[in-house]
């Protein structure tokens, strides 16, 4: 009971200490700028007072640009359904709002096109801009009646038939996928023939 207790209390503050680290990068602040305040904090000054039931590489410069590769996945994901959403409710199709959109997240820049696409699609043959795929997600989302868009991870899991990747929708949205397999496979023919490279 006395080691939970000590564990529970190495986690808590590792989380505090991830958040903070967390505020920092998203103040602007580099992954080696956020590490060396992590590293001259009172927290950090804390976790090294004693014993710890577990390291976390707080010198290792990689779990500070894990963060901020994490934070970066995140602000793609919230640009990507952002553009869904507006898609659901009719108000996305102007090619000034993709001109104006800045795609800092997992993309590829094909040479040839001059044309930026999104990575994880395109790992699995779908050349699909992060815009076009906001749209598409969009679409998607309204013809199912979600009263709002589904993440990326959960897009995706529809084409590559992963159905782990769909459990963070819920049971409801799950339950209506499972009703509507005729409404995905349209779907998800019409967009691969659209995007397939």
């Amino acid at each position: 009971m006395q080691d939970k207790k000590k564990f529970d209390a190495d986690w808590d503050l590792v989380n505090k200490l991830d958040k903070m680290a967390i505020d920092y990068l998203k103040d602007g602040f580099s992954p080696k700028e956020t590490q060396g305040l992590i590293l001259n904090s009172e927290l950090f000054k804390e976790w090294k007072s004693t014993e710890r039931c577990f390291d976390v590489h707080y010198h290792d410069i990689l779990r500070f640009e894990d963060l901020s590769s994490s934070l970066e996945f995140d602000n793609y994901v919230n640009m990507l359904k952002s553009i869904a959403f507006r898609k659901m409710e009719d108000k996305a199709n102007s090619f000034e709002i993709e001109s104006n959109t800045i795609y800092n997240g997992p993309t590829v820049h094909d040479t040839n096109s001059g044309r930026v696409y999104d990575r994880l699609f395109y790992q699995i043959g779908i050349s699909i801009s992060p815009f076009e795929l906001g749209i598409e997600m969009g679409k998607f989302c309204k013809s199912m009646n979600f009263s709002e868009p589904i993440g990326l991870l959960e897009f995706l899991a529809l084409f590559t038939n992963n159905a782990s990747g769909l459990l963070n929708l819920g049971l409801e949205k799950l339950q209506e996928l499972s009703d509507k397999q005729f409404i995905i496979e349209e779907f998800k023919n019409k967009y691969i023939l659209k995007y397939k490279k």
